[in-house]
């Protein structure tokens, strides 16, 4: 939450601050790897993100964006001679830095932080209970409001055991709607002569 009261803090808006609702569908999955002596395989997501976004602008083509997300996990794979099915959800704050490649591209590279326990299960005396990804992220807008997103997550650093319901890589796309652009004001000379 510090992390996100700074970047509103010193950011020198110059561009359009805008927020956006968004939507995407992808497939995770995990190289084979053992657990507990047992050799997971086939280990894969269905994955289905939904949120809100606030990206503000700074310097010319510059930008941070972050906001507040959720995520429906249905994985499935195979430990030892057991399959497994699982769902669980997650709470998601992303949090970028990117770059206007022209008027409708932009690239970024950033983290997303997410619950690693299920919600119900979340604990501050439990370890574990947070998990980072590093995220690629681009977007092409096809027209004022709309906007294809595509999103390369890489998990970093999460316990073996935690990456059969949460698969370590992500591939999404989907679509967002930007639903407020909000221009910087213009400074303007009030002084009479």
């Amino acid at each position: 939450m510090l992390i996100l009261v700074c970047i509103t803090l010193f950011i020198n808006a110059s561009g359009q601050t805008s927020g956006s609702l968004h939507l995407s569908t992808g497939y995770a999955f995990n190289h084979n790897f053992m657990l507990a002596g047992n050799k997971v395989v086939g280990s894969q997501a269905m994955v289905l993100m939904g949120g809100a976004g606030v990206k503000f602008p700074f310097m010319s083509k510059l930008y941070f964006e972050t906001g507040l997300a959720g995520e429906a996990i249905f994985a499935s794979g195979k430990v030892g001679i057991s399959r497994y099915n699982s769902r669980s959800f997650k709470l998601i704050v992303p949090l970028y830095a990117g770059i206007n490649i022209t008027s409708g591209l932009d690239v970024a590279l950033g983290t997303i932080v997410k619950n690693n326990r299920d919600i119900l299960d979340f604990s501050i005396r439990k370890s574990n209970n947070l998990r980072f990804e590093l995220s690629l992220m681009g977007n092409y807008s096809l027209n004022k409001n709309w906007l294809l997103t595509c999103r390369l997550n890489h998990n970093i650093g999460t316990p073996k055991p935690f990456l059969t319901h949460d698969p370590r890589y992500a591939v999404m796309a989907g679509a967002a709607y930007r639903i407020f652009q909000k221009n910087k004001p213009k400074d303007t000379d009030q002084s009479t002569e």
